[in-house]
């Protein structure tokens, strides 16, 4: 047995609709310029451009964030995971980790044409990227590949302490690299958001899909 509580089916199912909707209000509210949404996003985003520039450290902690977020090294850490799954013989795990790493990325990048939103502009830029802004590609694939590739992981271990940091650690990583899209101002926060709930909506979506289904029972005395 894993030292991680594993996600029923309709817990899973109840996430994945409410990451969806999250998503999808967000980017009905971006794509109509809804104001209170757009005063957020400057609100967090100003200063913490501002901090940045400032701030060498946070620039050099955050590039290296999007690099290893970039999916031609995040996808070299998912084909790792999943062969070490193949390994133990966690078939399900392994499926679900492969098409968590594949089908997140491109649910995003078909909402980036949708929404089309524009990527923030600075006087001092510290990044820049050719495509949409909504949602952050960097998020969800930080948040889909690294956090999900940790507890897949983690659920091999059967002792609890390191199955928790594992899952812990590989979940503030990927939240990490969505974070550092925001402190190099080549996203606004909603853009993060939105990524990290499409990560999620996936990730709960597989689950629902994969989850063993429990087997018909007969009754003896029928």
């Amino acid at each position: 047995m894993s030292a991680l509580p594993v996600a029923s089916r309709r817990t899973a199912a109840v996430v994945a609709s409410a990451c969806s909707a999250v998503v999808v209000l967000l980017g009905l509210a971006v794509e109509r310029a809804w104001s209170p949404l757009l005063r957020l996003d400057a609100a967090i985003e100003e200063p913490v451009h501002s901090w940045a520039v400032r701030t060498p450290w946070a620039v050099d902690a955050s590039r290296f964030l999007e690099t290893i977020g970039r999916f031609r090294v995040s996808f070299w850490v998912a084909v790792a995971t999943v062969v070490v799954l193949l390994v133990a013989r966690r078939w399900r795990l392994a499926v679900g980790v492969a098409l968590l790493a594949l089908v997140a990325p491109v649910v995003t990048d078909q909402i980036k044409l949708v929404v089309g939103r524009a990527r923030p502009v600075w006087p001092d830029p510290l990044g820049a990227e050719p495509t949409y802004s909504f949602p952050s590609g960097h998020a969800t694939g930080g948040l889909a590949v690294y956090a999900g590739c940790g507890i897949a992981l983690a659920l091999l271990l059967r002792d609890g302490r390191w199955a928790w940091a594992l899952a812990i650690a590989s979940t503030t990583l990927g939240l990490s690299i969505g974070v550092s899209r925001v402190v190099l101002g080549v996203h606004w926060p909603s853009d993060v958001v939105a990524g990290w709930c499409v990560a999620v909506a996936v990730a709960a979506a597989l689950v629902v899909l994969l989850l063993p289904w429990p087997r018909e029972t007969t009754d003896p005395g029928g």
